[in-house]
């Protein structure tokens, strides 16, 4: 063999195992995958109640892609626990408008809404509807605890007075 041909042979060799090795590490983690990770572990320590910690690991689920609807609705759950009403309301918003189920986003939404004075929006932006029981049942409440709230009584509602 000729030490051009051997030459070219080598090449034509090198080439070959290039294109078979794997295009992408198989230990490499993708954003998507880094997300899930930190929602996971925000998750395990919201269902611990520390609720610092979550915000910490949900801002990194965020951060690593910012359309993980699951992160979002759980990162304005944790705000309200953690009693900052307008960061919940605006990240319940954000998740409601991007996709996020009515039944995961209203009674956090409401609440939210409850914790910063917000009746009015509330009584005109949740209303009654055909949602399941538990549902429903808490919209519900948030509703008369706005009406409370803004000392109205039920349309209709007769006082004990003995008022018409």
């Amino acid at each position: 063999m000729t030490f051009r041909f051997r030459s070219m042979l080598m090449a034509v060799a090198a080439a070959t195992l290039l294109c078979l090795a794997p295009v992408a590490d198989t230990g490499a983690k993708t954003a998507n995958d880094r997300s899930y990770e930190y929602y996971e572990d925000a998750l395990r320590l919201f269902s611990i109640q520390d609720y610092r910690a979550a915000l910490i690991q949900l801002k990194n689920a965020l951060q690593q892609d910012h359309r993980n609807l699951s992160a979002r609705v759980l990162l304005g759950k944790t705000y309200l626990r953690l009693g900052d009403g307008a960061a919940a309301e605006r990240q319940l918003t954000f998740a409601r408008s991007t996709g996020a189920d009515d039944t995961l986003i209203l009674v956090p939404y409401g609440r939210s809404l409850l914790l910063q004075g917000k009746h009015r929006k509330l009584l005109e932006e949740i209303l009654p509807a055909n949602r399941p029981p538990d549902i429903e049942s808490e919209i519900r409440f948030l509703r008369g605890q706005a009406h409370l709230d803004q000392r109205q009584p039920r349309p209709g509602a007769h006082r004990l007075s003995g008022c018409p």
